[in-house]
């Protein structure tokens, strides 16, 4: 079905938690536009910090070139980046950063707060863990703050994708 993950081959001992968010913006400038098609939370029956994965189908928009990537991110590098967002967000203290990196290939951002209030982003899109192996997209853009509030209620949209806890 177009616009879908794949899931991963489930292992005995994963309950794969299936919940999904679909269509959604994180960032859009003239430059730049990130959305998202689907999110699918996963989280491993095992739990800790490496078991809990938000798998992502987004469009990739970085005129004049455009795609779509399926990445894997952890919930908690989902979280950090939004703790950083708002403390950028907060603060408003010229030089500081919030920056979404993952363990797996696929998507980092990197937002810099300038004294004019300009926030300065740069992006990384991959499917290869180096840059010698695939395909990589880089670029920059840029935005008022006042873009900040919306990516982070969209950072908090995918957060809130929680888990069913099987009580009921």
């Amino acid at each position: 079905m177009a616009g879908r993950v794949d899931p991963a081959p489930q292992l005995e001992a994963v309950r794969p938690i299936l919940l999904q968010r679909s269509s959604s913006t994180i960032i859009d400038t003239p430059d730049f536009k990130l959305n998202v098609i689907n999110a699918v939370r996963r989280v491993e029956a095992a739990g800790g910090p490496y078991g809990d994965w938000i798998h992502l189908s987004l469009e990739i928009i970085a005129r004049p070139f455009s795609g779509t990537l399926n990445w894997a991110a952890l919930f908690n590098e989902f979280l950090s980046f939004k703790e950083q967002l708002e403390k950028l967000n907060k603060d408003l203290n010229p030089g500081d950063t919030a920056k979404l990196e993952g363990v797996e290939p696929g998507v980092q951002i990197e937002l810099v707060l300038e004294k004019t209030g300009e926030v300065r982003g740069s992006y990384s899109v991959s499917t290869h863990y180096t840059d010698f192996d695939g395909p990589l997209l880089t670029g920059k853009f840029e935005m008022d703050q006042s873009y900040l509030p919306r990516i982070i209620s969209a950072i908090g949209d995918l957060l809130s994708i929680t888990p069913d806890t099987g009580s009921a």
